[in-house]
Formats: structure tokens, sequence, C-alpha cells
């Protein structure tokens, strides 16, 4: 895909190059944006990778300035990823929801016990020349402790994208998709 953008910033900061690219929005001014930090050195992927784990998207954004026109080709992509959450919570500090003594009473009729067996996250971004698509979606496997009975939760509502909010510098994700299974 070939650009031209003809009103974003842009910036330097240790071994990457960074723009914005504003998103249309029918509200005044441009509200959402998509970062993209590209390494200097085309095999500085790793270094680039290592400063953000150190300085967060925050210390990149801050880096932007001034009003440049932009001449950009960006490949169309589309990324996807699912993980188990199960590990991460347990050590953020959960782990009894995944015990059997695990309380849930006020969420099921029933007097049995359950629990939570896993918990999965999946998500997605596409761009190309129509814009940026991206979508998450968090399923939690929860299983009765007195029968082993598993119960599937499908998340298929849809979702809400916002890749940055450029007032606060949040990042943030969350896509639309009505259709999921289609």
């Amino acid at each position: 895909m070939h650009a031209v953008v003809e009103t974003t910033r842009y910036g330097q900061l240790g071994a990457a190059e960074v723009t914005e690219l504003p998103y249309k929005s029918a509200k005044a001014g441009p509200q959402l944006s998509m970062l993209i930090i590209l390494p200097k050195e085309r095999t500085g992927i790793a270094q680039v990778q290592k400063e953000l784990d150190q300085r967060g998207f925050s210390a990149y954004a801050d880096a932007l300035s001034g009003a440049y026109r932009l001449v950009i080709s960006l490949p169309r992509f589309k990324a996807t990823m699912r993980v188990r959450l199960k590990p991460a919570l347990a050590k953020l500090g959960m782990p009894l929801a995944f015990a059997s003594g695990a309380d849930f009473s006020g969420m099921f009729a029933s007097d049995r016990g359950y629990r939570i067996d896993e918990v999965y996250h999946q998500a997605f971004v596409k761009t190309d020349e129509a814009g940026t698509e991206a979508a998450a979606a968090t399923g939690i496997v929860i299983r009765e402790t007195a029968r082993w009975r598993v119960k599937n939760l499908r998340v298929d509502h849809s979702f809400l994208i916002a890749i940055r909010d450029a007032r606060s510098g949040a990042i943030l994700f969350a896509g639309r998709i009505d259709n999921p299974a289609g």
C-alpha cells in the first residue's frame, strides 16, 4: 500500500523511527491513530523491542512532533495471536479461581462448586487500503467441580476498535465484528 498522509507527526527515539497514522473521524479532529514504530536498521527489531519494554508506548508517542506530509509504503498485514491466560492470571494473584475450592456461588444458581479451568484470549489486526480492522475475544472454560462437566463460554458479541487515543495517549485494543463466526 502506498499513501500520502497530508498531516501527521513523526519522530525518532533510540533505534527507531515512529509515526502516527490518524484515523478519520466524524467528530472534530483525530481521536484514534495507529503508531508505527520502525527500526532504523533492517535487523534491529530485537533492539527496538527491548527499548519498547523499557520505555513503553508512551515514550514513542511523546517523541512525535511537527506536522509532516508523509509518503508511506506500508504492507497489507494481518496478525493473529492466541494465548492461554491461566498461568499468567494465577501468577498475578488469582490462583484460587482455578482451584477446586473457588467460590462462584454468586454467579450460579446451583449449589455445586465451580472453578475456572482455562482462560483463552485471541486477537487479530488487519490493515489494508480500506483501513484497520481489529478484534479481540476472551473465552473462559468453567468446570463443575463435582462432576467435571466442561462449560464452554463462547464470546461472540460485537467488538470495538481503538488503536490509540491521541488525547490521552492510551493504547486501546478492541474492534467491531458483527459476525465473528463468518
